[in-house]
């Protein structure tokens, strides 16, 4: 489906898609039902489809997301307009998803529960987790 002209390197089949997935969250422009979002996702469907290794993150929020030491800037009882710092967010994200796409190759009928255990473990491993924090701390 892609030339092959396109893709160079070992890594020539892996795409990371960044986009503003169509949730419930996107809908909803004021957040007044405080709907959570997809951080992001793999489908084998994709890779299937498109003889690709493809994984999704999601881009809302990203300047508040990303990085070591991104801009904190919380408007507490306005959920449109605070932008909470998550320090490495989709960092963590692409390291969950990135397992899930390893995975599927590995087992792809591997447990729900292992998958999505080992899909965290591999947000710790890679560094951008922190799971000693407290849920109020910037980075939890």
């Amino acid at each position: 489906p892609f030339p092959d002209r396109h893709f160079r390197g070992p890594g020539r089949k892996t795409v990371v898609l960044i986009d503003n997935v169509r949730d419930e969250h996107f809908y909803d422009l004021n957040n007044s039902r405080r709907h959570t979002y997809i951080a992001g996702f793999f489908s084998s469907f994709f890779n299937e489809l498109t003889d690709r290794n493809i994984m999704t993150i999601d881009s809302y929020d990203w300047v508040h997301r990303t990085r070591e030491n991104p801009p904190h800037e919380p408007v507490p009882g306005d959920n449109c307009a605070s932008k909470p710092a998550r320090p490495f967010l989709y960092e963590q994200v692409f390291a969950h998803e990135y397992q899930h796409l390893l995975e599927y190759y590995e087992d792809a009928d591997e447990e729900l529960w292992v998958n999505e255990g080992l899909s965290d473990w591999a947000m710790t491993l890679t560094g951008y987790a922190s799971p000693q924090k407290p849920i109020i701390a910037v980075g939890f």
